[in-house]
């Protein structure tokens, strides 16, 4: 999980904000206003729609240079079964 986060974070999301001109936001350490969450439509807020959303309605979204510390799922098979549910979850995401 390491690992993965930091290609994500050093790779994946620095590519994306000078590509596409969009940050991803991810589920941990993440702060958003209470009035910018009520002032967009109402989605199940999967992290990355939720960033797409909210640069949609003008808002900035960025990352702060901090450590945020993440819970590992209990074991392989539960790290691999939240991977196949993020993987099923982001195209229909992003189309």
């Amino acid at each position: 999980m390491y690992l993965e986060s930091m290609v994500w974070y050093n790779a994946v999301i620095p590519f994306l904000k000078s590509t596409i001109k969009i940050t991803p936001l991810s589920g941990e350490g993440l702060f958003i206003r209470k009035d910018v969450i009520d002032s967009i439509p109402l989605s199940l807020a999967e992290d990355a729609l939720l960033s797409l959303k909210l640069s949609s309605h003008g808002y900035s979204v960025g990352l702060l240079d901090s450590y945020v510390y993440e819970l590992a799922p209990v074991n392989i098979i539960s790290f691999i079964r939240q991977r196949i549910r993020w993987n099923k979850a982001m195209p229909r995401t992003w189309f």
